[in-house]
C-alpha cells in the first residue's frame, strides 16, 4: 500500500468499528431474507377459463391440476357491466331495458347505480330487477359499462374449493369517491381476498383519495402488489401509504413471452424472484398455439417451480415481512466512520485547515441521519470514498516495486476495501422503503464515474506537470487507445443506472441467461469483463514501474471497483446474492485477467 494512502492507526481504528456494525446490520438482513422463502405462483382467472375450454375439463379440475404443480393462488377481477352483459346475466329485452335475473347481481348493480342519484327525466337505460321493480339511470349505459359490480361468488367458492388463495385485481372506479372506494375494498374483505392487484392504468383512489383508500386496505389486512415496471398512476403515492402491506409482483406482458423462449422465460421468472426479491410471480399462458394449451402451462409452471425450489425458495401464500430497519444508532456509528475517511482522504490532495472542514461537514451529514436526512448523501459519500482510496492506495507511484505476489494480494486487498464502502452503503439504506424499492441508492452515475475520473487524473498528474501533458507528442496508436476508453466509458454511462435507458440486446439477453446457468451468480459486466481484467493489468504494470499507460487502465480499473460498491446499493437484491455476485466477478474477471495480463506482456516485449 502506498505510504500516501495508507491509514492512520486511528482511522484503522474507527473503520474497524463502522465496518464491524455495517456486518452486523448485513448478517441481520440475510437472517430475515433467508427465513422468508416463501413465493405465491399466481394464475389469472381469465386464463383459467380459457386453459378449461381448450381442454373440455372443468373449472375446477383444472385448478386442482395448477395446484399440483405448483399454483398458490388466483387473480379474480370485479365483474363489469360490459362482462355481464356480454355473459348473459344482464340481457337485453327492448331498445334501452335489460333484465336482470339473479338477484345477488341486482343487489350489486343497485349498489354502483346510487352513485348517480334518480333518474330526474327520461332515463337513458332501465334496469329490469328480479322482484318486479325497475331501476332507471340518466347516465349512458356505454360510459358505465367499465364500473366494478364486485365479485361472482361462485368464481371465489371455486377458487377456495381447490385450496388456492384469492388475489382481487381492482380498478380505479370512473367516478372515485369515498363510496365507491369503500365499495371496492369492501368487496374485497367479503371475499376474503389476501391482497390486491391493481388493474388499468390507475390505483384506486388515484389522487386526493389515495391516502384513504389505503387506510380501507390496511383496515382490511390485505396487501398491496405493485408490478414490477409498470407506470400506473398513483401507485408511488399508494406505496408510501401502504409500506408495510406491501408484496413486489412480477409478469410479463404476452409480447416478451412472445420473444422468448421457455427456458429463458423461466429464468426470468426464477431471476425476479432471487435477484430482485420478488414475492408474488404473476403467470401468464406461454404457447396458446401448442397442441394442448393447459400441458403447455402445466409444464412451464412446474419448470418455475423447480426452478425457485433449487434456488432455496417454497411456492406458498407471500406475507408482507422484511428485514427490520437499521437502528438510529447503527447510522450514526457508520456515517462517522465514513466521514472520517473522507476527511483524510480529502487531506491526501489540500492542506490547511480543508480536511477539517470536510470532515466536520461529513459528520454533520453522519449525526443528521438521527433526524431522518441526510443519509442518502452520506451512503454517496461513502460510495466516492472508498474505491478511490482502494485504487490510489494501489496504484500511486509511491508504491515500491514488488514480486507477483504482492500485486496479486492487491488486486483482493482493494476489492475488500470496495466491499467494505458497499457493506457501510448498504447497512446504511437498510430501510423498507430501499428494500421495497420505492427509494434508490443516490447519484448512481456519478457514484460510477467520479472515482474513475478522480484515479486516472491523479495517476496522469503524479507523472507528469498539466503543461508537460499538453506539450507531449501524441502518437496515433495513443489517440486510439483514448477514444476507445473514452467510447467505453461513454457507452457505460448511457447503460449504468437504476433506470437506464439503454435497451438490452437480444445477444446480451442470451448471454446473460448463459452466465447464470453455468455460474452460481451472475457477475456484472462492468467488473468481470472491463475492469477486473484492467485491474490485473494495472497492478503489473504498476508493480514493475511501467506507468506510460496506466491512467487508462487504472481508470478502467476503477470502474470495476465502482461497481463492485455499487453491487451492495441494490437493496431490493438479497444480501447473498451480491456477495456470491462479487465473489464469481472476481473469480471470472480474475481468469480474463491473467489472459489480458499475457497478451499485453507479448505485446510489449514485441
Amino acid at each position: 500500500m502506498s505510504p500516501r494512502f495508507r491509514p492512520p492507526v486511528w482511522l484503522w481504528f474507527a473503520l474497524a468499528v463502522s465496518t464491524a456494525v455495517s456486518l452486523w446490520v448485513a448478517v441481520e438482513r440475510h437472517r430475515s431474507e433467508a427465513a422468508n422463502r416463501a413465493v405465491h405462483l399466481v394464475v389469472d382467472m381469465p386464463d383459467v377459463r380459457l386453459l378449461a375450454a381448450s381442454s373440455g375439463k372443468p373449472h375446477a379440475e383444472v385448478l386442482a391440476e395448477l395446484r399440483a404443480d405448483g399454483v398458490t393462488g388466483v387473480a379474480v377481477a370485479e365483474d363489469t357491466i360490459d362482462d355481464l352483459i356480454a355473459s348473459g346475466q344482464i340481457a337485453p329485452s327492448s331498445p334501452g331495458r335489460y333484465r336482470v335475473a339473479d338477484p345477488s347481481i341486482a343487489d350489486r348493480l343497485s349498489d354502483v347505480m346510487r352513485q348517480f342519484g334518480v333518474a330526474t327525466g327520461a332515463p337513458t337505460a332501465v334496469f329490469e330487477l328480479p322482484n318486479g321493480e325497475t331501476l332507471g339511470i340518466s347516465a349512458r349505459l356505454s360510459d358505465i359499462k367499465a364500473f366494478g359490480l364486485g365479485f361472482d361468488r361462485e368464481t371465489i367458492s371455486l377458487v377456495k374449493d381447490a385450496g388456492l388463495s384469492v388475489l382481487a385485481r381492482v380498478s380505479n372506479p370512473p367516478l372515485s369517491t369515498k363510496s365507491s372506494i369503500a365499495q371496492v375494498v369492501e368487496a374485497v374483505e367479503a371475499i376474503g381476498a389476501e391482497g390486491v392487484i391493481f388493474g388499468g392504468d390507475q390505483v384506486l383512489g388515484r389522487r386526493d383519495l389515495i391516502p384513504y383508500a389505503a387506510e380501507l386496505f390496511r383496515n382490511a389486512g390485505v396487501w398491496v402488489g405493485p408490478v414490477e415496471f409498470s407506470n400506473q398512476g398513483g401507485l408511488t403515492r399508494m406505496l408510501k401509504e401502504t409500506l408495510d402491506r406491501t408484496v413486489r409482483v412480477h409478469s410479463m406482458v404476452a409480447a416478451e413471452i412472445d420473444r422468448n423462449e421457455l427456458p429463458d422465460i423461466v429464468d426470468r421468472y426464477v431471476r425476479a424472484v432471487v435477484e430482485r426479491n420478488i414475492k408474488v410471480l404473476f403467470l401468464r399462458p406461454f404457447n396458446r398455439s401448442s397442441e394442448s394449451p393447459l400441458a403447455s402451462f402445466r409444464e412451464a409452471v412446474t419448470k418455475v417451480r423447480e426452478g425457485l425450489e433449487k434456488e432455496g425458495y417454497q411456492a406458498k401464500p407471500a406475507r408482507p415481512e422484511y428485514p427490520q430497519d437499521r437502528p438510529v444508532w447503527a447510522a450514526v456509528v457508520i456515517g462517522l466512520g465514513i466521514a472520517l475517511a473522507g476527511g483524510w482522504l480529502v487531506g491526501r490532495f489540500v492542506g490547511g485547515y480543508w480536511p477539517w472542514v470536510v470532515g466536520l461537514l461529513f459528520a454533520a451529514l453522519a449525526v443528521a441521519v438521527v433526524a431522518g436526512f441526510g443519509t442518502k448523501y452520506v451512503a454517496l459519500t461513502a460510495a466516492l470514498i472508498f474505491p478511490t482510496w482502494g485504487m490510489l492506495a494501489a496504484l500511486s507511484v509511491a508504491n515500491e516495486p514488488g514480486s507477483t505476489g504482492k500485486w496479486v494480494s492487491a488486486f483482493f486487498w482493494v476489492t475488500a476495501i470496495s466491499v467494505a464502502g458497499g457493506l457501510h452503503i448498504a447497512a446504511l439504506l437498510t430501510q423498507l422503503p430501499y428494500i421495497l424499492r420505492l427509494e434508490q441508492f443516490f447519484g448512481v452515475k456519478l457514484a460510477h464515474f467520479l472515482p474513475p475520473l478522480l484515479v486516472a487524473g491523479y495517476l496522469l498528474f503524479e507523472q507528469v506537470r498539466f503543461g508537460e501533458v499538453l506539450a507531449l507528442r501524441i502518437r496515433w496508436f495513443d489517440l486510439a487507445m483514448l477514444g476507445l476508453v473514452l467510447a467505453a466509458i461513454l457507452m457505460m454511462l448511457g447503460r449504468t443506472g437504476n433506470d437506464a435507458p439503454g435497451d438490452v440486446s437480444a445477444l446480451e439477453l442470451k448471454m446473460r441467461n448463459f452466465l447464470d446457468r453455468v455460474l452460481p451468480e451472475r457477475p456484472r459486466t462492468k467488473e468481470f469483463l472491463i475492469g477486473h481484467p484492467a485491474f490485473i493489468v494495472a497492478l503489473s504494470m504498476a508493480f514493475r514501474g511501467d506507468r506510460k499507460y496506466l491512467p487508462l487502465f487504472g481508470l478502467l480499473a476503477a470502474v470495476g471497483q465502482a461497481s463492485v460498491l455499487n453491487t451492495f446499493c441494490h437493496l431490493h437484491t438479497p444480501i447473498e446474492v451480491s456477495v456470491l455476485r462479487v465473489v464469481t466477478g472476481l473469480v471470472v474477471g480474475g481468469v480474463i485477467g491473467l489472459c489480458a495480463l499475457f497478451v499485453y506482456n507479448r505485446i510489449r516485449a514485441a
